[in-house]
C-alpha cells in the first residue's frame, strides 16, 4: 500500500511539475519590455532615449499622436524650438499594458547634425552557459514563473530519486534481516516499487533538465534594447558601501 501511495505521489509531482512549467511559458510568451517604465530615459552618445506614457485613449492612432507631441513639448524644453532634433529620431518601439496604458520609446538627439545610434528592441539573447543550470537562463531573460519552475521541478524529482533509493535500500536491508517468507516477499514487492518509481524520477529528472537546456537557449525573452548591434541591458546592482544600476553592454 506504501509502494502504491508513493507511485502516485511521484506521479502527481511529475505531472505538477510539467503543467505549471508550461502553463508559465505560455503566460511569459509575451512580456513587459525593460524600458517600458515612464522613468525610463538613458543617454547615449549622441542621443537619449525615453519613454512617453499615454493613459486613458483606446485610439491607438490618437495616442501616438500625443506621444508624438509630448516628446516634442520635451525636446523644446530642454534644447529649445530645433524640431528637427525629435524628428529625425523617431520613436523606436511601443507596448501596451494589460491596464491600457501605451508605453512608446523615442530616441531623440543631441544635436541635429548627428547620425543617431541604431537603436531596436529585441527579445533574443545570446547563448550562454546559464542553460547548463536549471532555471537560470530563463529568469536571466525575464521569464522569473519558468525559471522557478524549472528549478522546483528539479528539486523536486531529485529529492524523489534520493527518498525512494533510500527507502529501495532500507527494504532490501530488511529482506535479509527476517526469516518470514511473507514478510521477504512484501519487503521484495516495496523493493521494487521503489526503484520503478527512482527510476521514472531519473528520467522525469533528465526530461526537465533537456527540456531547460533547450528552452534556455532558443527561448525568447523580455524585450530589451540592443544598440548598434549590440545588447544594452540594464540590472538592479547593490553592495555593502553602494547601491545603483549596472549596465551590461554586450558585443
Amino acid at each position: 500500500m506504501k509502494g502504491r501511495i508513493l507511485v502516485f505521489f511521484t506521479a502527481v509531482c511529475i505531472f505538477c511539475t510539467l503543467s505549471f512549467s508550461s502553463f508559465v511559458f505560455a503566460q511569459t510568451n509575451k512580456q513587459k519590455p525593460t524600458w517600458a517604465s515612464e522613468s525610463y530615459h538613458r543617454d547615449l552618445d549622441k542621443s537619449y532615449l525615453e519613454v512617453v506614457v499615454i493613459r486613458g485613449e483606446s485610439d491607438l492612432t490618437k495616442m501616438r499622436q500625443m506621444a508624438q507631441q509630448e516628446i516634442e513639448r520635451r525636446r523644446h524644453v530642454t534644447v529649445g524650438v530645433m524640431d528637427d532634433i525629435w524628428m529625425k529620431a523617431p520613436h523606436i518601439a511601443e507596448y501596451i499594458d494589460k491596464d491600457g496604458a501605451a508605453y512608446f520609446l523615442y530616441q531623440t538627439l543631441k544635436n541635429p547634425t548627428y547620425t543617431p545610434e541604431s537603436v531596436s528592441s529585441v527579445d533574443k539573447y545570446p547563448f550562454s552557459a546559464r542553460v547548463f543550470v536549471p532555471g537560470m537562463a530563463q529568469i536571466y531573460k525575464g521569464s522569473t514563473g519558468k525559471g522557478i519552475a524549472f528549478i522546483t521541478g528539479e528539486v523536486l524529482l531529485i529529492g524523489g530519486i534520493v527518498t525512494t533509493e533510500f527507502m529501495r535500500v532500507n527494504y532490501s536491508q530488511k529482506i535479509a534481516q527476517t526469516h518470514n517468507s511473507k514478510m521477504k516477499e512484501y519487503y521484495a514487492h516495496n523493493s521494487r516499487i521503489c526503484a520503478i518509481t527512482r527510476n521514472a524520477c531519473i528520467g522525469g529528472a533528465v526530461a526537465l533538465y533537456i527540456w531547460n537546456v533547450i528552452d534556455g537557449a532558443v527561448a525568447k525573452g523580455k524585450p530589451h534594447l540592443s544598440v548598434d548591434g549590440k545588447s544594452l541591458s540594464f540590472a538592479p546592482c547593490f553592495a555593502p558601501d553602494y547601491s545603483g544600476i549596472v549596465m551590461n553592454l554586450k558585443f
